[in-house]
């Protein structure tokens, strides 16, 4: 099997970790695996295909020349028949959008997607939010990875036969041994009985952390 992680992303935040997790852990069972990132003018090149280079990934760029580029779908379906991708997996709306009318133009790749969630700060991202919707709806599967999510792609008129909620899947054998945990409270001064309470994600307000801290 060959498949395309396509992402429009702007930095290595969850989704494209989760993106690259994956993507290693497919390889690594023997699925030919591409890394591909939409590449927004003056952004310089995405983050996530720097990470998946380092991790041995093939990589693509592809151009995106403004908020809409009505050619990118064409670029991606010549990549899709050249490399005669099975699989396009499709994270985010951008990608959703450009990933589904490039596979209707190669006519011989499926399209998933997988919902991490909708950022709708804003009138633009309101708009796109309802074009990934109406995307997702023509998809022949959806994942997503909550449940609050998966509440969401059932409003929005998906059939309950075609999503899913699977939750992201994450390699803890880095992070440390059995000693770890000990380890850490001892450099943090913490006693070996006192309560622990820790919280992972980025500091923006969407991550909501003033929630943990009041609670």
């Amino acid at each position: 099997m060959r498949i395309l992680q396509l992402i429009s992303s702007s930095g290595l935040y969850g989704a494209e970790r989760v993106l690259l997790e994956l993507s290693c852990y497919l390889r690594d069972s023997g699925v030919q695996v591409h890394v591909g990132a939409l590449e927004h003018a003056g952004a310089g090149r995405p983050a996530v295909l720097e990470a998946a280079a380092a991790h041995g990934l093939p990589v693509v760029a592809f151009p995106c020349r403004g908020a809409l580029d009505p050619l990118l779908p064409l670029r991606l379906a010549r990549f899709l028949t050249a490399n005669r991708v099975d699989l396009l997996h499709a994270h985010n709306y951008k990608a959703d959008l450009y990933g589904y009318l490039a596979c209707l133009a190669s006519r011989s790749t499926l399209p998933l997607a997988t919902c991490h969630n909708w950022l709708t700060a804003g009138i633009k991202l309101r708009v796109f939010e309802a074009l990934d919707k109406a995307v997702l709806r023509r998809f022949p599967f959806a994942v997503a990875v909550s449940d609050a999510i998966l509440d969401e792609l059932r409003r929005c008129g998906i059939p309950e036969q075609r999503c899913a909620r699977i939750d992201n899947g994450m390699k803890v054998d880095r992070l440390g041994g059995p000693g770890a945990r000990r380890a850490a409270r001892r450099t943090l001064g913490i006693p070996e009985q006192g309560v622990v309470a820790v919280t992972v994600g980025r500091m923006d307000h969407f991550k909501a952390h003033h929630l943990q801290l009041r609670a």
